[in-house]
């Protein structure tokens, strides 16, 4: 049976002292003069408010204790607050308990009236609309169906009474369910109690739900929150209930759950410990398991029910072996952990067919980057962006710069890039939802997507988004576009430059990156140069001016043009470094060593100090094995040399004889 107290604080009258205290000033008009006036019942806001009405209860249950000792008993030990939640064994003994305590509490004032269903109000208040606005139409549609279906709670019943047997009960049992979803979590306590013939009954004693938070959390979260909720009400009710409880059973269907509370204490994440805990402190805790959702889910029948290798059978054995090899023998904790891989694919057609620069191209996104709208002192610092392009079959790079992540700040850089490029008749872009920023966001978005494949259908220009969580498809282009990303943002740190001179840092960058020397030119151990994708692009490769090293002075005494020099220097400096050690990879050791290095290869000399767009190269005229037959000095010739000098192997590249 439950009820509540209709308007128990205004039931509830002040002393006359202590209604000095409260006192309000009103008036209906500004003309009429202020008047004062005394609350004499308890009012909300106060702080001893609720404690006020809960010490008039529990008064009044001392008062009737020696007349009505059931009465009694039963308002002081079933009211929370306002809220009353009681029983008994039979309807009669129920009706004298109602009318007792309603003609009790009437008699101090306080009124009691049936609790109805209010969940279908707490659902509306949840969408947080002012009481004078309009419900959507979604949620009116939903409230019209809810009140036709209302007539089916007539065939709905929840038995009050607990234990449904009247013979003498010889076992009691608690059993508690945890679930969750994404929306709500919630808990259910059952009530199990067998008779001394062994007949079973169960009944539903308590359910809590909540709705899940805003924002987002994880669903094994979730499921904590919900067994929480359930260790909680599992305790509360062990302590409300007046029976010998036997046993208590906590049921989930999370096996993630039931490893959190394997662990020993310490080893849980900080964002889950105090929950663990708390679940923890329960004595004898007997967490089972419910199957099903893995049964019954919509996942396909590979994915439910995997193929097992037998443990003892050879081609189980054959399998980890090989795992174990390839992973370096790196243990038992690693060999399981080996991601499946599939052998690297043919290149794609794209990379092998000759093609105009740019006829196949890659595109990614960098920043952003903060720069000047003017050259004032104190000017105002806006957003922009990078769009990064990188030719499939030459391996040259073309820079925008972006203002800001819309559809048609790209479609503008993309216009830019094809007007100076040429066509490109196939374009590649990331589709990595991995990563984490508005770029990512703005590159992997249905209306990017979606403008992008209207506006590129009249031009005949494909658009392809690689798989996600794959940076291994566009391997061609990852690494240099890090590494453009990587450096200029070390190098940019705090820089203030306008537009203009960022566009010309930007095109600077681009000559360094397509002066790097792919393979030889040719075999002639005369000719000492290199093909570099500038030669696809201008038909010779890319030099630049000689311009005087100012990576070493103060800032505060160069020039904006000079600034922006420094800046392009440095950006060289570490550029080149990374790309000769990415070259020049050697692993040491028996089991990787490289073949010997052979007359008449081209390489780079490197070289300190060297200025932007200049690679130093040479070829190899003479050996010098070792003892052990492993060349580790060589005789080298450069073009302004007429004679040769002896280098280190570590401190030459060679240039591949075949594209990579």
């Amino acid at each position: 049976m439950s009820a509540d107290i209709t308007k128990m604080y205004r039931m509830i009258e002040i002393d006359p002292e202590d209604s000095n205290y409260l006192r309000i000033l009103w008036r209906n008009n500004s003309s009429e003069p202020i008047k004062i006036y005394k609350l004499k019942p308890l009012t909300f806001g106060l702080t001893c408010a609720p404690f006020l009405a809960i010490r008039c209860l529990k008064q009044l249950a001392s008062d009737i204790q020696e007349n009505h000792p059931i009465l009694s008993e039963i308002i002081n030990r079933d009211f929370y607050m306002d809220d009353l939640l009681t029983g008994s064994d039979s309807l009669d003994e129920a009706l004298q308990i109602k009318n007792g305590v309603t003609s009790i509490l009437a008699s101090a004032g306080f009124e009691l009236f049936v609790v109805k269903a209010k969940i279908l109000l707490q659902q509306i208040w949840l969408l947080k609309l002012d009481w004078d606005k309009p419900v959507p139409e979604e949620i009116a549609t939903s409230w019209k169906l809810f009140v036709d279906e209302l007539t089916e709670l007539n065939k709905f019943r929840i038995p009050r009474k607990l234990i449904i047997s009247n013979l003498p009960i010889n076992l009691i049992e608690l059993h508690g369910f945890a679930d969750a979803s994404s929306k709500a979590y919630g808990a259910a306590v059952y009530v199990k109690a067998t008779d001394v013939a062994g007949n079973s009954s169960v009944t539903l004693l308590c359910a809590k739900s909540r709705v899940a938070p805003i924002k987002k959390v994880t669903l094994p979260r979730l499921e904590l929150n919900a067994a929480v909720v359930l260790c909680a009400l599992m305790s509360k009710i062990n302590e409300s209930l007046n029976l010998e409880i036997k046993a208590k059973f906590y049921w989930t269907d999370s096996t993630i759950i039931l490893c959190w509370l394997a662990e020993p204490g310490g080893n849980w994440s900080t964002e889950f410990a105090d929950e663990i805990q708390c679940m923890q402190k329960s004595k004898k805790l007997k967490c089972q398991r419910v199957g099903g959702r893995l049964k019954h889910s919509l996942l396909a029948y590979e994915s439910k029910f995997p193929i097992l290798l037998p443990e003892k059978h050879h081609v189980t054995k054959w399998i980890i072996r090989e795992t174990h090899k390839d992973e370096l023998h790196a243990g038992n904790e690693a060999t399981p952990a080996a991601p499946i891989s599939q052998k690297m694919g043919d290149l794609p057609k794209e990379r092998l067919q000759p093609s105009r620069p740019f006829s196949t191209s890659g595109v990614d996104y960098a920043g952003p980057y903060l720069i000047k709208s003017n050259k004032l002192r104190n000017a105002e610092k806006v957003k922009s962006y990078i769009a990064l392009f990188v030719s499939f079959s030459t391996k040259a790079v073309h820079l925008e710069l972006v203002g800001d992540l819309t559809t048609e700040s790209f479609l503008a850089a993309f216009k830019r890039f094809t007007s100076r490029r040429g066509h490109v008749s196939e374009i590649f872009s990331d589709n990595d939802t991995n990563f984490i920023g508005p770029v990512r966001e703005f590159l992997r978005s249905e209306k990017f997507k979606q403008k992008i494949s209207n506006e590129f259908l009249n031009t005949c220009t494909k658009f392809n988004f690689i798989p996600a969580k794959s940076p291994h498809f566009r391997g061609l282009w990852e690494r240099c576009v890090q590494s453009v990303k990587r450096h200029l943002r070390r190098i940019l740190g705090d820089a203030s430059i306008t537009y203009e001179e960022f566009y010309t840092l930007l095109t600077r960058i681009e000559a360094c990156l397509n002066s790097r020397p792919l393979i030889p030119l040719s075999q002639d151990p005369n000719d000492l140069e290199a093909l570099t994708p500038g030669h696809f692009l201008i038909g010779a490769p890319l030099t630049a001016p000689y311009e005087s090293d100012v990576t070493d002075r103060n800032t505060n005494g160069l020039t904006r043009w000079q600034r922006i020099t420094q800046l392009q220097q440095h950006f060289w400096k570490m550029w080149q470094k990374e790309y000769l050690s990415q070259l020049q990879t050697r692993p040491r050791g028996q089991q990787h060593q490289y073949p010997n290095v052979d007359v008449g290869a081209l390489v780079i000399l490197i070289e300190d100090n060297m200025p932007p767009l200049q690679w130093r190269l040479g070829r190899i005229v003479h050996v010098h094995p070792g003892s052990d037959g492993v060349v580790r000095v060589v005789s080298v010739k450069t073009v302004s040399g007429t004679y040769s000098y002896k280098r280190a192997v570590k401190k030459l590249c060679i240039i591949a004889t075949e594209a990579a």
